[in-house]
C-alpha cells in the first residue's frame, strides 16, 4: 500500500517510528529508495553530469547507513554497506575532481586508480 502512496518515505518512516527495528521490510524498502536516488544522482557522471546535490546525497548516505545498521540479516547489511561505500567514494571523488577540473571525470578517475562501473549511454539521431 505505501509504495503507491504519494509520499512512501513518510509512511515508511512512520512505520519505523511505530515499530522500530522490527520493521525490517520498511528498513529495506527505505534503503532501496535511497540507493535508487543515489543511482539517479550519478547515472550520468561518466559524462561529467552529476544530477544530485552534494549535501542531499551526503545526508542520504548518512541516513542509509543509520538504517542499514538496524538490518538483521548480516549478508544484506554487508551488501548494502558495499553499495553505500561505492556511492560515498564516488561522491568524494566527484568533489575532489571538481576542485581540480571541470571535464574528464572518467579519465581523472583512471589516472587516480579509481575503478567504477559506468552507466552506458546511447544516443540516437534521426
Amino acid at each position: 500500500m505505501f509504495l503507491n502512496a504519494e509520499k512512501p518515505v513518510d509512511y515508511l518512516n512512520n512505520a519505523l517510528r511505530l515499530g522500530g527495528s522490527d520493521e525490517q521490510l520498511s528498513l529495506l524498502t527505505l534503503i532501496d529508495i535511497y540507493l535508487n536516488a543515489l543511482w539517479y544522482s550519478f547515472h550520468h557522471i561518466s559524462e561529467d553530469f552529476y544530477l544530485g546535490d552534494i549535501k542531499e546525497d551526503t545526508a542520504l548516505l548518512t541516513r542509509s547507513r543509520q538504517l542499514n545498521n538496524k538490518i538483521e540479516c548480516q549478508q544484506t547489511r554487508k551488501n548494502n554497506n558495499e553499495e553505500l561505500n561505492y556511492y560515498q567514494d564516488l561522491l568524494n571523488d566527484w568533489v575532489m575532481f571538481k576542485e581540480e577540473q571541470t571535464k574528464g571525470f572518467v579519465e581523472w578517475c583512471e589516472s587516480k586508480g579509481r575503478n567504477y562501473h559506468w552507466v552506458k549511454a546511447y544516443y540516437y539521431e534521426k
